[in-house]
Order: structure tokens, then sequence, then C-alpha cells
């Protein structure tokens, strides 16, 4: 990190480096469990996101409405 204080910079380093991924990957095992609607709407998002990657698209709207629909319509149709 590093501050500007008028005509003078301080620069500190933090070791290590937290990202949170050691949290993020003991969640399930720590007590503190998700929602599980949480993990279905935030897998939606993600997987939305990634549609647009590989697609190229660089704007989109999104609704989580009706991505669910699609969803559940696409479970009902294959059973």
């Amino acid at each position: 990190m590093t501050l500007w204080k008028g005509d003078s910079v301080e620069r500190f380093r933090y070791r290590p480096k937290d990202v949170g991924h050691e949290g993020a990957l003991l969640q399930p095992f720590n007590g503190k469990q998700r929602d599980w609607r949480e993990v279905e709407l935030s897998t939606l998002l993600m997987l939305f996101i990634k549609d647009m990657v590989v697609t190229g698209r660089t704007q989109s709207e999104f609704s989580f409405a009706e991505e669910w629909a699609r969803i559940e319509e696409q479970i009902t149709q294959t059973k």
C-alpha cells in the first residue's frame, strides 16, 4: 500500500497476503454454512458472466427471476 501525505510517501507491505482463499475453501467445513439459495443464485450469475466472456459480449442484462425460470423450464423438459 502506498500513502501520499503531502510531499512524503509511505509504503507498507503486508505478509503473508490474505486474499481469502483459505476461508472460501474451508467454508463448508467451519460451521458457517451459506444459505443454499445464495449458492444457487451466485452460481447462476457466474455462469451468465462466463457465457458473456465466451461469446464476447461486453454489455448485457441479468435477471435472477428470468434466469431461474429458464433453468426450471429446462429441468421440466428433461423429465
